[in-house]
């Protein structure tokens, strides 16, 4: 992700009078969004006489997001920083000690701001988790404040004050893969290709950063260890977009403190190298370890999810479309009360209906599954009821004649006589099922092949999405090929009729 954006998140137009006038004369309140990061590599250095390890890492911001809104003050609370949690934890503090009100407090003490803020925090990243939730909040603090209060200051300007904070503080205010050296807060962004995929192992329990620090120093015997540079390896894997090479040039000088300190993370890391990550190592200063996996796998597993959501939706619909379009079209009854609703309902385009589907069916999935099913069941209600009055009068006046019971009707004349309409229902359902399954991964269900093809485009990736779509072509063509098959060795006698 690219350097945060400020979002004004309340209205812009005339404020109560107990509100103070903003310096900028925008909205009320402001939302940021601040990513976590993985260190892809980290060096670390002898302390110098300030007590500072000296680093060299590479930073990869990492879609776990933190979220702080901040907010005008009225004119009693005027002049105060506070902060709310969106979902209370006893171990994020809220008072002086949390990072964002010292960044809220640092802004408004540079910049000579007096009017105070209201900070709203979501959090997102695990706290003490070596993924630097506490600095994604104080850089999202920075840049909310700077346009809620109409400071002006900027990117460069904010960094430094960033830098202020903490060494991982800067990271955040740039996003995407960056270098740091000094302390970790001279931020310079480096270049990149495609997605990367990480898999997080969270432990219960946080980890002390210094604590680590201190370990590292002892582990390495009151040495004078040297930062090293990044290696050219890790830099031209990143430019390729290669996950392969990436994971050879993964390292973490803290890793080794980080598992003296909690050993059971390095059955963790032994147990995500099994399950196939092509590399596992701990997360910054820990105790979160970070797994690299393969696209492919993620790709793969978005088809067997598309392919379940779409064969439940699709059956289901289906045997529902039969049920209603053969009662219609044997009954007289049945056909006067349901054909009206199968006239008005039905031509309804399926992906319109996903925001109601939310709203009543109790999950995502489910709700995805009920709008593929909607998308068969139209076509073969309609198809099936067709087949099944166009049967010949004839037929059913001469079995009858000759005893057969209304059971010996449907199973033997009607829907035989109806089946090539009834087959045609399930090509033409395939079709519109398609449509909505596709509807519905990219609006409520996170995984799937629209859903990987939307988000691989996301990353400007578009190798990777013409692969996605070219894998739903060939998923689209085995579906319409096992239609045929089945067509052919239900209608045997229509074999030379009709050819795929």
């Amino acid at each position: 992700m690219s350097h945060l954006r400020a979002v004004p998140d309340g209205p812009t137009g005339p404020r109560e009078s107990s509100t103070p006038p903003p310096r900028s004369g925008s909205a009320s309140s402001v939302r940021v969004e601040a990513p976590g990061k993985v260190n892809l590599f980290l060096s670390v250095g002898a302390p110098g006489t300030d007590g500072y390890h000296p680093l060299t890492t590479v930073f990869q911001a990492v879609r776990l997001i933190e979220t702080v809104t901040a907010r005008r003050q009225s004119a009693q609370d005027h002049g105060t920083v506070t902060l709310t949690l969106e979902e209370p934890d006893a171990d994020v503090p809220v008072d002086e000690s949390n990072l964002a009100v010292r960044a809220a407090t640092l802004l408004a003490q540079t910049t000579g701001v007096s009017e105070g803020v209201d900070l709203l925090l979501r959090k997102r990243v695990p706290v003490a988790g070596g993924m630097a939730g506490g600095s994604a909040d104080a850089a999202a603090a920075l840049v909310a404040c700077n346009a809620l209060w109409g400071t002006g200051l900027s990117l460069p300007e904010l960094s430094a004050l960033a830098a202020r904070l903490g060494a991982d503080v800067p990271f955040p205010l740039t996003g995407a893969t960056a270098v740091g050296s000094g302390r970790g807060d001279l931020v310079t962004p480096i270049m990149t290709r495609g997605a990367y995929h990480w898999v997080f192992a969270l432990a219960e329990e946080g980890l002390s950063t210094p604590a680590v620090f201190r370990r590292f120093d002892e582990l390495t015997g009151g040495g004078q260890p040297t930062v090293r540079d990044v290696p050219e390896a890790l830099t031209a894997a990143l430019r390729a977009g290669d996950a392969r090479a990436l994971a050879g040039s993964l390292h973490n000088d803290l890793q080794a403190a980080a598992l003296d300190l909690r050993p059971e993370l390095a059955e963790v890391i032994a147990v995500a190298e099994e399950a196939g990550a092509l590399r596992a190592i701990v997360s910054g200063s820990g105790p979160t370890i970070a797994a690299l996996v393969e696209d492919w796998g993620l790709l793969l597993k978005c088809l067997v999810s598309s392919g379940l959501l779409f064969l439940t939706g699709y059956a289901i619909g289906s045997a529902a479309g039969f049920l209603t379009g053969f009662y219609m079209g044997w009954s007289r009854r049945g056909d006067y009360w349901l054909h009206p609703v199968l006239q008005t309902v039905g031509p309804v385009p399926a992906a319109a209906l996903l925001p109601l589907a939310v709203l009543v069916v109790p999950t995502t999935y489910l709700s995805a599954a009920s709008i593929v099913a909607f998308g068969a069941w139209f076509p073969m209600a309609t198809m099936t009821r067709a087949g099944v009055r166009a049967v010949p009068r004839s037929f059913i006046d001469v079995a009858r004649t000759l005893g057969a019971d209304e059971s010996f009707l449907v199973r033997r004349i009607a829907i035989p006589s109806a089946l090539p309409d009834m087959l045609t229902g399930l090509f033409t359902g395939l079709g519109t099922s398609l449509a909505a399954l596709m509807t519905a991964e990219l609006v409520g269900v996170d995984q799937g092949l629209a859903w990987y093809i939307n988000w691989v485009k996301g990353w400007a990736d578009y190798p990777k999405m013409y692969v996605g779509l070219t894998v739903l072509v060939l998923f689209c063509r085995a579906l319409m090929l096992l239609l045929f098959k089945i067509r052919s060795s239900l209608l045997a006698w229509q074999r030379d009729l009709v050819r795929w």
